[in-house]
């Protein structure tokens, strides 16, 4: 398929005004000088820019996954959009933007025996000569439905490696690749496995795949995995949304190449917060999110060591003046941790947040009523001193069609 260029105007909002950004290869005006906190719900140190909106089919529609950077190019994927007309109408894209705004559609998913309906980032492999990634559906097993693990390179050309087959084996992927090399990698699948509460994967030699362990759900395992696996020496760490002691969802552990699992921490809704959504480590520590539960009822940033030491660093409050419902882990920039929460804020449209490990919140930016970005649901990327991060709704063009933005921290 031909690589499209969409890219036209993108939308900025610097402090509490509204302007419109050139188009083309000329650089981007100076969008530093002096901001209102009080009327945009940006802080006197950020500046917040929306570079770009989704335009709907042919191009993409809500983006759900973060943006993998790669020799000045941010690359990404949308849920919907694209293909129109087809068995499979509207079944995600991957996508390129430049930092100047530039857009650019790879690819656009056709569905089976093709994959449809990506939700994960992608993972760069070989120096950046190819990307892999999941789609939740499509494929050629179990009636076209379980999703894919894909490969496509910088100009477009995609191929299906794997199709998962449910039953015993895997379906839905919702987390991305971990690229360990040329000839292994691992991941998850929301569902499928022996008990049907999803599973962890091996694929060797590019297409062999395996199963490393079946979820099922107990007070002594996790249930329906999500987000991306963290390694650390020999193990992987990951979530699952459900399962544990208290049903709550799990952060576990299964190490390699054996594949014996265990579960480190379950989650308590009322005090640790329910529905975990993945980890980031640093220093022998993860940090994560939970998008529900916790003090408020509102999802909290956790922190969690190897030996299952766990504590809340923040417990989200909600509108008006703090987040809610975070989607994505934080990610860690000079030991300050970085996210989103896809509700709460100023207009009850989500925040991006600035957090010390020890607590202490701030709030960079509150997502504006549309033309703004609307419900960011994907981590933030750190690009030479800029956050780059998506929004699943909003933009110049549609109230659900999602934006890419950056941000100063």
């Amino acid at each position: 398929m031909n690589v499209e260029d969409y890219g036209r105007c993108a939308f900025g909002i610097v402090a509490s005004a509204l302007m419109l950004v050139g188009c083309g290869s000329s650089p981007l005006p100076n969008w530093l000088g002096s901001t209102s906190a009080a009327k945009s719900g940006v802080h006197n140190d950020t500046a917040y820019q929306s570079l770009y909106s989704f335009q709907g089919p042919p191009d993409g529609d809500q983006p759900q996954a973060g943006l993998t950077y790669s020799d000045g190019k941010l690359y990404g994927t949308t849920n919907l959009g694209g293909v129109t007309g087809s068995d499979c109408a509207a079944c995600g894209t991957v996508y390129r933007i430049g930092t100047d705004g530039r857009e650019d559609v790879l690819y656009r998913f056709e569905g089976p025996p093709d994959g449809a309906y990506p939700e994960s980032d992608l993972a760069a492999a070989r120096k950046h000569a190819y990307y892999l990634g999941t789609t939740y559906s499509g494929g050629s097993g179990c009636s076209g439905s379980c999703g894919t693990i894909f490969k496509i390179t910088p100009n477009g050309s995609e191929h299906v490696l794997y199709s998962f087959k449910g039953g015993t084996d895997g379906a839905h992927p919702k987390g991305g690749v971990f690229f360990l090399n040329a000839n292994l990698y691992y991941g998850t699948t929301w569902a499928g496995g022996r008990y049907g509460d999803g599973t962890v994967y091996v694929v060797k030699n590019s297409s062999e795949e395996g199963v490393l362990h079946s979820f099922n759900g107990s007070a002594g395992d996790g249930a329906k995995p999500v987000g991306d696996l963290v390694l650390i020496g020999s193990n992987f760490y990951g979530v699952t949304e459900s399962g544990g002691k208290y049903n709550a969802g799990s952060v576990f552990e299964i190490g390699t190449p054996g594949g014996v699992e265990r579960v480190i921490h379950s989650f308590k809704p009322a005090v640790d917060g329910s529905d975990p959504v993945g980890l980031t480590e640093f220093n022998g520590t993860f940090y994560g999110a939970t998008s529900a539960g916790a003090a408020f009822a509102r999802g909290a940033v956790f922190a969690l060591d190897q030996s299952g030491h766990f504590r809340v660093v923040h417990n989200f409050k909600g509108h008006p003046d703090d987040g809610a419902y975070p989607q994505a882990p934080p990610i860690v920039v000079k030991g300050k941790l970085y996210g989103t929460t896809r509700g709460g804020g100023a207009h009850g449209n989500g925040i991006v947040y600035k957090l010390a490990p020890t607590g202490d919140e701030s709030v960079l930016y509150s997502f504006q009523p549309v033309p703004d970005g609307v419900s960011p649901f994907a981590p933030l990327t750190y690009v030479y001193g800029v956050l780059y991060g998506t929004t699943l709704n909003g933009g110049l063009q549609h109230t659900a069609y999602g934006t890419v933005f950056r941000l100063l921290p």
